[in-house]
């Protein structure tokens, strides 16, 4: 399956500088990005095997110990014997105002994947009219093709499914990864006619660069042979398919191939023919 990435002029790095960008969630253009309906189905139990969890770790009673309410125990062991009390109380107040906390994960979640994830988007077509104009800058920019057999494809890479509905999550759920991956890959039925393959990619996989504008973004560093073509649009200028051309001449980029957009004489179609 050939795997594509429509671009602005910006794509040019992706040869010139031999980076991918990761983009986190957050930033994407559907406010319904990854954001499930959250709905807690056992509250009360969860929190009781968390209680239990909290009881048998030492590492969390050095964290809470400096707690006024557990200063009493000196020891982990005082910990163990005598804090299930405290922390049973605690855990009976976030369950009473469990509608509370479901909301506000719903509203932070996002946010928090996108503190230590991103994607980066691919879809299976390199003539689609609505993805050279949303994304390629009006069919002034590049597409991409990508080696589907690399590495990166085996791992975190989902195909996305498109609903009318919302993933319901529950955070109380033994199978919580399992949950993510679901949520993470399902979008809105408007979304169809990208379709979407997604590419995770750790955060902490990738170069955080600073730029002067005041933005930040991450980079994936990858190897030329990924790249297995580059398309040109309707519109790419001459200035920029100079560029391409120049970065292709390259000996790392011999085996990339080079396509051109043109439109059908006959129908609302795009063609694609070698250069």
């Amino acid at each position: 399956m050939p795997l594509y990435q429509y671009t602005n002029n910006d794509g040019i790095k992706i040869l010139s500088d031999l980076t991918w960008k990761v983009t986190p969630p957050n930033e994407f253009n559907d406010p319904f990005e990854m954001s499930p309906c959250v709905e807690s189905k056992d509250p009360a139990g969860f929190l009781q095997a968390q209680v239990s969890t909290w009881l048998s770790s030492e590492d969390f009673y050095k964290k809470i110990r400096g707690n006024p309410r557990f200063s009493q125990f000196k020891t982990f062991q005082d910990y163990q014997r005598g804090a299930r009390p405290i922390l049973e109380g605690s855990a009976s107040r976030v369950v009473g105002a469990s509608i509370d906390v479901d909301e506000g994960i719903q509203k932070q979640i996002l946010n928090i994947l996108s503190k230590s994830l991103g994607v980066i988007c691919l879809t299976k077509t390199p003539k689609h009219h609505l993805m050279w104009a949303h994304y390629a800058d009006k069919h002034k920019g590049l597409v991409f093709e990508f080696d589907e057999n690399h590495k990166y494809f085996k791992g975190e890479f989902f195909k996305v499914e498109y609903s009318r509905d919302r993933f319901v999550y529950d955070p109380t759920g033994a199978d919580r990864r399992s949950q993510i991956e679901a949520f993470v890959k399902r979008k809105s039925k408007e979304w169809k006619y990208e379709q979407e393959w997604r590419l995770i990619v750790g955060l902490n996989q990738a170069s955080k660069v600073n730029l002067s504008s005041g933005q930040v973004i991450y980079l994936l560093k990858i190897k030329p042979k990924i790249i297995k073509s580059v398309t040109f649009g309707l519109r790419t200028s001459d200035d920029l398919k100079m560029k391409v051309k120049n970065e292709l001449s390259l000996p790392h980029f011999s085996h990339v191939k080079l396509y051109q957009i043109i439109p059908s004489k006959a129908q609302y179609k795009l063609l694609r023919q070698p250069v």
